[in-house]
């Protein structure tokens, strides 16, 4: 019996040692070849109107260096937006992947003159999509996230505009989290926090501006205006940034993570002129070029820093998608500047018919080896590499989740390492938004803070009547 024992004990420890030694190596082989194949962390940072033209230039002057980090180990290019190039729309069409007849956004404002809400869209965005598998999101600043939706993560909505108590009405604000309104954050018990931040820049956006632009505390006579009614888009990208590394502290295992900035385009509507004066049969004066000629190399300079900020707070093994909505051009190029203009007559830049930059870079990225480097990137180096609808299916494939049907573009694959598909396939599902799920989504009243303050603010970029 005792032998018998002894034996079975013996071919047990020996078993056991197999069992570790294979353990072992399995860990080793995966470690050594299959570590660049896991899935990591998808990171997407929206920059309105981010233009290419500005970008190369700052480039060659060493001036946006964490973007060119991210094009030296990733992929870059262009992808084709859509035309008129409405905000809310293509930043829903980012989030879902479906065009604006299936996701319902289709402009800023309503008929009858009411603003659309997280409310108006009918399809699953890829955070709904990752919570009903299990992934942790966190969306901060988005278009169309007000009122906010049940996630799970983390959501900040943006909010429409406020003018506070005391305010000049020049003062027009957007993105300030509104202090005396619900339904901003969630979870809810993370409003407090959330607004402590909005409320602490608010208090702080002279001394913010003061850091980011080289232009004068007192504005020039014939730029003051155009100057006031840029600060709001200033103070909701200080706010959203410093909400964004706030989430990241309480979240930091998130699958997924989506934040926006508008400032880009907002200031690239009224000093591209500034930005380049040749462009424009009457520039600015000797005087007010000496003042205003830096405001947008310096917040393409300062928009930089905060890409490099989120991506220092992102996980090591993340992969970093920062993508634009469209690029930015002349407007107005052939008439006087109006200090008193109304509406698109009072842009010296727009849209036109620029399309939207994408910047890849991460664990599973496939670099592009015989691209130039950034510093002597010229615009012949843009390659052309899809689509914004294609954003969606390739953020949801990184994630090793299914792809709809129902969306218009395709997973951007050739940018990745074939290694990362081989062991994640991309998968098809019909759609992810089952008929009729807008009108049993989980949100509150329909509520708009300062509705009209947020028209005026868009009358005053020319985006409506």
């Amino acid at each position: 019996m005792r032998r018998s024992f002894q034996k079975l004990a013996a071919s047990v420890a020996a078993a056991a040692s197999i069992m570790a030694v294979a353990a072992a190596l399995a860990t080793s082989i995966s470690c050594s070849s299959g570590a660049d194949t896991e899935r990591h962390p998808v990171f997407v940072i929206g920059v309105d109107g981010l233009e290419w033209r500005l970008v190369l230039d700052l480039m060659r002057q060493d001036r946006m260096p964490n973007l060119a980090r991210l094009l030296e180990r990733g992929r870059f290019g262009t992808v084709g937006t859509m035309h008129p190039s409405l905000s809310p729309v293509i930043w829903t069409t980012v989030a879902t992947g479906v065009t604006p007849s299936e996701h319902g956004i289709r402009s800023f404002v309503k008929a009858g003159g009411k603003l659309f809400t997280n409310r108006d869209r009918r399809a699953k965005a890829v955070w709904n999509v990752a919570g009903d598998h299990g992934r942790r999101s966190v969306v901060i600043g988005w278009w169309m996230t007000f009122p906010v939706e049940p996630v799970d993560g983390i959501m900040v909505a943006q909010v429409n505009t406020s003018v506070g108590a005391g305010r000049s009405p020049d003062a027009i604000y957007k993105g300030g989290l509104v202090q005396d309104r619900k339904h901003q954050v969630h979870p809810p018990e993370l409003a407090p926090r959330m607004l402590g931040v909005a409320a602490e820049v608010d208090r702080n956006l002279p001394e913010i501006a003061d850091a980011i632009f080289a232009a004068p505390a007192e504005p020039h006579p014939d730029v003051e205006k155009l100057w006031k009614q840029s600060m709001w888009s200033v103070r909701a990208d200080a706010t959203y940034e410093r909400i964004a590394i706030e989430a990241l502290e309480v979240e930091p295992d998130a699958d997924l993570f989506m934040v926006y900035f508008g400032g880009t385009d907002v200031l690239g509507h009224r000093f591209w002129r500034w930005a380049y004066p040749q462009d424009f049969r009457f520039p600015p004066s000797k005087q007010s070029l000496e003042a205003y000629g830096s405001v947008m190399s310096d917040y393409y300079r300062h928009t930089d820093g905060v890409i490099g900020r989120i991506v220092e707070a992102a996980p090591s093994d993340a992969t970093i998608i920062v993508v634009s909505d469209h690029g930015m051009g002349a407007a107005n190029r052939r008439s006087p500047f109006d200090p008193d203009a109304k509406g698109m007559k009072s842009r010296s830049g727009s849209h036109g018919r620029s399309e939207a930059l994408f910047v890849v870079a991460g664990p599973s990225v496939r670099a592009d080896d015989s691209a130039p480097a950034p510093a002597d990137l010229r615009m012949r180096d843009i390659a052309d590499l899809g689509s914004i609808f294609d954003v969606a299916p390739t953020v949801l494939a990184l994630l090793d989740l299914p792809v709809g049907r129902d969306m218009r573009g395709k997973v951007m694959t050739e940018l990745f390492d074939p290694a990362f598909f081989a062991k994640h396939p991309v998968r098809m599902v019909e759609s992810h938004t089952p008929k009729g799920w807008h009108r049993r989504r989980e949100l509150p009243p329909d509520e708009t803070p300062a509705e009209q303050e947020r028209l005026e603010q868009l009358r005053s970029l020319g985006y409506i009547q």
